[in-house]
């Protein structure tokens, strides 16, 4: 990279980002297409490991905003793109996955030298650079949090402050899912009613409100216990 001039599609390229700068998909990478509640629309994500690095910072109460592949290192080799930009708590983070052919020699010498210099530009516009390991497999945890987020971004219109705060004046203590849902007016029989108030319940967990301790040690269901924060 000579020097930090042109990290992204243009030397402006300054955050905050509302779009990838390339959404091209990596030769042999699987296409997962989500919703995300934080950006406000749809992501088009390349591998597991960029799926569950979305996953956790859509989880992340700290997180308010967030954009998959904002910017291209257009110098060095090889190409390299980072994979996130997330803001939360005044503070904006350019995140970086390492795979595992950034441990090659070559490519570890090259993309040092390539980091080095988008570090001080990073700096320069305000933002951290993190890298993180890249992860394909977390076991229960990923894959219920991937349910989570599907009820609350299928249920994200109707979940009104509303019913939101009484969700939250219901969970007084430690109790199932189901009890919570059925607190809240839930019916047997009534599915799409029921989905609602589940989806409130797990928004909650997205919010930062509550917690399911079981989460990561077996798969989501109505008896888990749910717990205010």
């Amino acid at each position: 990279m000579s020097g930090p001039r042109s990290p992204g599609r243009s030397s402006g390229a300054r955050p905050p980002y509302s779009q990838p700068a390339d959404s091209r998909r990596p030769y042999g990478a699987h296409r997962f297409d989500v919703f995300s509640i934080k950006a406000g629309r749809r992501l088009t994500l390349y591998g597991r490991a960029a799926l569950n690095l979305w996953i956790h910072l859509e989880m992340d109460p700290a997180v308010t905003n967030l954009c998959e592949r904002p910017l291209v290192l257009q110098d060095g080799k090889p190409r390299r793109i980072i994979d996130f930009w997330a803001r939360g708590n005044g503070a904006d983070r350019l995140i970086l996955l390492v795979r595992d052919f950034d441990s090659e020699p070559k490519v570890r010498q090259n993309g040092a030298d390539q980091l080095t210099a988008f570090r001080i530009w990073a700096a320069d516009v305000g933002c951290t650079v993190e890298e993180v390991s890249a992860s394909e497999d977390e076991g229960y945890a990923l894959d219920n949090l991937m349910i989570l987020l599907q009820y609350c971004s299928s249920y994200q219109s109707t979940l009104t402050d509303s019913i939101l705060h009484r969700a939250s004046q219901a969970l007084v203590e430690s109790m199932p899912v189901a009890r919570l849902i059925e607190a809240l007016g839930g019916a047997k029989g009534n599915e799409d009613a029921d989905d609602v108030l589940r989806a409130a319940a797990y928004d909650l967990v997205r919010r930062g409100r509550a917690k399911i301790p079981q989460l990561e040690s077996t798969r989501l269901h109505d008896g888990l216990e749910i717990a205010p924060i």
